[in-house]
């Protein structure tokens, strides 16, 4: 209903209100047109099992012949409108701008200035900065606590 008319059918004033409407209410769904009434209504069931599967729905609704302009007069108008106001407010020009460079490389791409990899070594912190750690080894991992209290060994 949102996308047809553009109002919610369980805006409330608060939402506690709009909550209360989903599980209370009837929604108001004269604005439709009666296809679309119908459709709608089978998909606002509160039973989810008794609303429409995917399939279904594409059978009700039927074939939707391709076109260039997709949405409603209205959306193109207010998408066109917000880019002009972008526009002017970026001081566009009519030259485009854009910050990704599409000219060709020139030459070789730059060396890493970082190592490829944290296990490089090149710029690893020493061993003792991890806990745990083996000196001239790789850090290994506290050994797993124990929950239980440890008893003593068995005669």
């Amino acid at each position: 209903m949102l996308a047809a008319t553009g109002a919610s059918p369980f805006t409330g004033a608060s939402t506690l209100e709009t909550l209360n409407n989903v599980v209370r209410s009837q929604p108001d769904l004269s604005v439709l047109s009666p296809r679309v009434r119908a459709i709608v209504e089978r998909c606002l069931i509160r039973l989810p099992g008794a609303r429409p599967t995917p399939a279904e729905l594409m059978s009700l609704i039927g074939p939707v012949a391709p076109s260039t302009r997709p949405w409603p007069d209205a959306v193109n108008a207010l998408a066109e409108r917000q880019r002009w106001e972008l526009s002017s407010l970026l001081g566009d020009s009519g030259v485009p701008s854009t910050l990704v460079d599409t000219a060709a490389p020139t030459g070789p791409p730059p060396a890493p200035s970082a190592p490829a990899s944290v296990f490089d070594g090149s710029s690893a912190p020493p061993a003792a900065a991890y806990p745990g750690a083996v000196p001239g080894g790789e850090p290994r991992p506290p050994a797993p606590r124990s929950r239980c209290p440890r008893l003593p060994p068995r005669p």
